[in-house]
């Protein structure tokens, strides 16, 4: 999740108490995750590791 999106950021608290055991990657991203591939890389291949 790219904390410096406007929409979805300000979302994240809201989403952590809906969901507690969900694992989320934090991204210095805004809207649009192309913007950090390494950090959505890094977490795809954690999920595929935990498969």
């Amino acid at each position: 999740m790219g904390v410096k999106d406007p929409i979805l950021g300000r979302g994240l608290r809201h989403h952590r108490e809906l969901f507690p055991g969900a694992r989320v990657t934090e991204t210095s991203a805004g809207h649009f995750l192309e913007e950090v591939p390494e950090d959505i890389v890094a977490a795809i291949r954690r999920v595929a590791d935990a498969r």
